[in-house]
């Protein structure tokens, strides 16, 4: 690291640029957070309310993309929860009716 200081002081732009990535960390541009009102009610209504707050400049359309997967796999979660309970109905059924058929 001595080296490369030395070789900055003496102008080598390289070396400056190296011990400067070494010294300091490199930022991440990050999003300051944005209030989002997610209403309606259905998912498909709380996805077109945030597409129109993004239309409105609020918030960012990167923020908006994270609310919408973070929504698309809350839309899986319940989606398969609902078919376990229609799967798990049917299966009921079917062994009642098997019972009675007996």
């Amino acid at each position: 690291m001595e080296t490369l200081i030395a070789q900055a002081k003496s102008g080598d732009a390289t070396s400056a640029r190296l011990a400067l990535e070494r010294c300091l960390p490199i930022t991440k541009p990050v999003d300051r957070p944005a209030p989002v009102e997610v209403s309606g009610v259905t998912l498909a209504d709380k996805g077109h309310r945030i597409a129109q707050q993004v239309a409105d400049g609020e918030p960012s359309p990167s923020q908006a993309t994270e609310l919408l997967e973070a929504m698309a796999s809350l839309a899986k979660v319940v989606e398969m929860t609902e078919l376990t309970g229609r799967i798990e109905a049917l299966e009921k059924q079917a062994a009642e009716q098997d019972r009675d058929a007996e």
